[in-house]
């Protein structure tokens, strides 16, 4: 009698005709364009999933996630579709089995589909020809880029850093010199881009945010949405906070890594030995 459970692991691999977007992709039979030897030198991320599988950050980590994450870089840069399937096949990282026409494009079909999507909610990363770096956008991407790194406090009207396991008020104009790395992160987006007008335009808004007003539109818009209160800190009476980690749990005496979560202010001047009289 046969067993389901060898249909069960089955749908592990099966793809829903639903779950495929429903686009032309043309596919013909091309040579790998030279420009893409000149991304492949140039940008990081590629090499690391082009030529090895060197990315953590992709939750599929099988041949199949790796190609469509090499299918999702490509479009970023410019490629069509029949250049996108000539790299695919050529990749060192992705599937080992035989890449047909069919699998090529729905891989391509579901990338395309994910670039389009995160265009329309407008998500940060996705190269737009006519993308403006608006003192919103510019807050936004601050927030993300030091979220467990700063934070604002509106009664003390001050911006706190994390660093050396505690939460302090900044002293020497950290924010002011940790924005401008916001708007260095556009430079080095444009840098990886093969489109000349994109790039251009990239680094026209670029320029635009070096001004002393953008900077501090950026901070001053950023403030709400990394606002905490006073009562927000030092409120686990069980939390010891050492020179090398802190003690969670007082009741168990266990260390553990600083967090920035934990909201503590202050540090004790001694450090951990466990077994130590």
């Amino acid at each position: 009698e046969p067993s389901l459970k060898y249909g069960e692991e089955f749908k592990k691999f099966m793809v829903k005709i639903e779950d495929v977007p429903e686009m032309d992709i043309d596919i013909k039979d091309v040579k790998i364009p030279q420009r893409f030897e000149e991304l492949l030198k140039r940008n990081k991320k590629l090499q690391n999933t082009y030529l090895t599988r060197n990315r953590p950050d992709i939750s599929d980590q099988t041949g199949s996630g790796y190609d469509m994450a090499l299918a999702n870089i490509l479009i970023k840069n410019g490629f069509n579709d029949s250049e996108i399937a000539a790299i695919i096949r050529s990749s060192k990282t992705g599937t080992k089995k035989k890449i047909t026409k069919g699998y090529l494009t729905i891989t391509i079909k579901k990338a395309r589909a994910f670039f389009k999507e995160k265009r329309v909610k407008g998500i940060p990363g996705i190269r737009e020809e006519h993308f403006r770096a608006t003192d919103l956008r510019n807050s936004e991407k601050f927030s993300k880029k030091y979220i467990g790194q700063l934070i604002y406090c509106q009664p003390w009207t001050n911006w706190l850093i994390y660093t050396e396991g505690k939460w302090k008020i900044e002293s020497k104009r950290e924010t002011q010199e940790l924005s401008k790395k916001v708007i260095l992160d556009y430079y080095k987006e444009a840098s990886e881009m093969l489109d000349d007008r994109t790039r251009q335009n990239l680094i026209k808004e670029a320029l635009k945010c070096e001004s002393q007003r953008a900077i501090r539109a950026m901070i001053e818009l950023a403030t709400s949405s990394m606002a905490r209160l006073p009562e927000d800190f030092d409120q686990d009476l069980y939390i010891l906070n050492l020179k090398n980690g802190t003690m969670g749990d007082l009741k168990i005496m266990e260390l553990r890594e600083h967090r920035p979560e934990d909201m503590l202010t202050k540090i004790a001047g001694i450090s951990y030995e466990p077994g130590a009289d």
